[in-house]
C-alpha cells in the first residue's frame, strides 16, 4: 500500500504528557516520509512550547483560530488524529479534512 498524502495536519492534545506522547508518532511519519508536509496545531501554550523547536513539524500554528491556518482550510490532504479530543475533532472539521488515526501510520514505511 503505498502513502498518498503529502500535506498532513495533526492537532496536539491540550496538555503536555500527552502532547509528549504523541511526538514519536511525528518523528516516525517524517522519518519514513520526509517529503510529507507536516503542520500542526496546538490546543494550549504548553504544547505549542513543547512542540515550537521540533525539525520534524514545517509549520506550527499556536492557535486553531490562527488567520494563516484559516487560509490553509482545504489545503491538507488529511488530518492525523493522533489524540482524539472534541476540540481536535471540531479543528479538522474546521478544516474540511478527512480524518485518519494512528494505526494509519503502519503503512507509512512501505515503498
Amino acid at each position: 500500500m503505498s502513502f498518498p498524502y503529502k500535506k498532513i495536519v495533526t492537532v496536539s492534545p491540550a496538555r503536555l504528557g500527552d502532547t509528549i506522547m504523541c511526538t514519536p508518532a511525528i518523528r516516525f511519519l517524517k522519518l519514513y516520509r520526509p517529503e510529507v508536509e507536516l503542520d500542526v496545531v496546538c490546543l494550549s501554550d504548553l504544547a505549542a512550547q513543547v512542540l515550537r523547536h521540533n525539525p520534524d513539524i514545517d509549520r506550527l500554528y499556536l492557535t486553531p483560530e490562527d488567520p494563516e491556518l484559516r487560509r490553509r482550510a482545504g489545503h491538507y490532504d488529511v488530518g492525523l488524529n493522533l489524540h482524539t479530543s472534541k476540540p481536535a475533532v471540531a479543528c479538522y472539521r474546521e478544516l474540511g479534512v478527512e480524518v485518519l488515526g494512528p494505526l494509519s501510520l503502519i503503512h507509512i514505511s512501505e515503498p
